[in-house]
């Protein structure tokens, strides 16, 4: 006879979802953490960025183009690490009227959400520099998304999921060094 455990919520592995505007810190977080936890980290950016390289860029409507492809691929390789019973964390700028539907399609996760943010202001003068340094691949086109991104933040584009679970705040406009340990800690404490 077959012996069965009853699955625990110890046993629903966490999804880590870092989200909020361009230019609010969530890749550097998201890194940070991932490396102080020994957690996988997926961040929608750099499949972009594969794609960029083994496609090619030339303009914004090429680069949103890849951007919505890649979507499908952020979602399917979060489905399939949570299928596995893998706690992860997905970094991307989430948009909450479409997130919502897409995370209901994974399987069951626990969900700890760390929203980054800062002023308008803040946000606007990263994304500008940002645009200006050549930091990032230039697939993203930077330059030319900058009405974009204060469309966005005039319209809340990028405010936090609705998702069960904690939430977790970061606000880096005054960019002060993040306390990953105390997040660390918290997520530590959710898987096991």
């Amino acid at each position: 006879m077959a012996r069965t455990r009853k699955m625990t919520d110890s046993d629903v592995p966490l999804l880590v979802v870092v989200t909020g505007p361009p230019a609010a810190g969530k890749t550097t977080i998201a890194r940070t953490l991932a490396r102080e936890l020994g957690l996988p980290c997926f961040s929608r950016d750099a499949f972009k960025e594969i794609l960029f390289e083994e496609l090619g860029w030339s303009d914004r409507a090429w680069s949103r183009r890849l951007g919505r492809a890649t979507w499908p691929l952020l979602y399917r390789v979060v489905g399939e690490e949570l299928r596995a019973g893998r706690s992860l964390i997905a970094e991307a700028n989430f948009d909450p009227k479409l997130a919502t539907a897409d995370l209901a399609l994974l399987p069951p996760f626990r969900a700890l959400q760390i929203y980054c943010t800062a002023t308008p202001e803040k946000i606007r003068e990263r994304f500008a520099a940002r645009a200006r340094d050549g930091t990032r691949h230039p697939g993203h086109v930077d330059d030319s998304t900058t009405a974009e991104v204060e469309a966005g933040l005039d319209a809340g584009r990028w405010a936090p999921l609705d998702l069960d679970g904690e939430r977790i705040d970061v606000d880096t406009t005054t960019n002060a060094p993040v306390d990953v340990v105390s997040i660390a800690a918290i997520v530590r404490a959710l898987t096991r």
